[in-house]
């Protein structure tokens, strides 16, 4: 029987185009998607032991603490995304930058918007916050992974948007 050789390691991004060569781009959408929840499943973990740490173990206030675990979060987010859930955006120094104020500008805007939503839910669900919060939090993933994929897009030399 031959033997089949395989690299030693493949990079994400190098199992993306092996990916999108083999599979139909709405099921290499739908991989990404995956990644995306997955990296976010992992990040609220983060965000939550901070928070928990800070407020219960540390002398910090509710706000604070939220706060410093937001950001956090948000931190380790953006390189996650960057290099996991959406790994074919690397390119030079330039394209981070750019990639990172546009992450900045969604992680503000999503802060500014993510009570109005919350609001609509709590409204919609006649307040029960709990099926309220699922509701918000579905929408603003939902939200963040369609801008996140335009941010993180693995523009090719020459065809950037002008």
């Amino acid at each position: 029987m031959p033997e089949l050789a395989l690299p030693i390691s493949l990079s994400s991004g190098e199992i993306d185009r092996v990916m999108a060569s083999r599979f139909p781009p709405a099921l290499a959408g739908i991989v990404m998607f995956r990644r995306y929840l997955l990296a976010g499943g992992a990040l609220f973990l983060l965000d939550l032991a901070v928070f928990l740490a800070l407020t219960r173990l540390g002398s910090f206030s509710i706000p604070v603490g939220q706060w410093i675990s937001r950001a956090t979060g948000a931190t380790a987010g953006f390189v996650v995304h960057r290099y996991f859930s959406f790994a074919d955006s690397r390119a030079g120094p330039c394209r981070l930058v750019g990639q990172g104020w546009f992450y900045a500008l969604l992680t503000i805007a999503g802060i500014a918007i993510s009570p109005l939503v919350l609001g609509s839910a709590v409204a919609l669900t006649g307040h029960r916050m709990v099926p309220a919060k699922v509701i918000s939090e579905v929408v603003m993933i939902t939200i963040n992974f369609f801008v996140l994929r335009q941010i993180f897009q693995p523009w090719r030399v020459g065809t950037a948007p002008k």
